[in-house]
């Protein structure tokens, strides 16, 4: 893989770079408040490319957003088939 990229909500993106500064030491450290459209257009990108699709997506979010007591062994074959 030629870059890296993390996405992380929590920790402080300072502490996010000095734990992954052994593994790349070139890794920029993004200060400041991130921009949320940049999640939008990261998504456009990965549609465009055909890795992903948007319906696939779709399909696995129903399932694993399901509440726990209403999956039955049919969904787990919809993800594994569908997808």
């Amino acid at each position: 893989m030629k870059d890296t990229f993390v996405l992380d909500c929590v920790n402080d993106p300072e502490e996010i770079g000095k734990a992954f500064q052994r593994y790349y030491n070139t890794a920029p450290i993004i200060t400041g408040k991130p921009d949320p459209r940049q999640l939008y257009t990261l998504r456009a990108e990965l549609y465009a490319s055909y890795i992903i699709h948007e319906l696939e997506v779709e399909q696995f979010a129903a399932v694993w957003f399901k509440p726990r007591r209403k999956e039955t062994p049919a969904d787990n074959l919809t993800l594994r088939w569908n997808c």
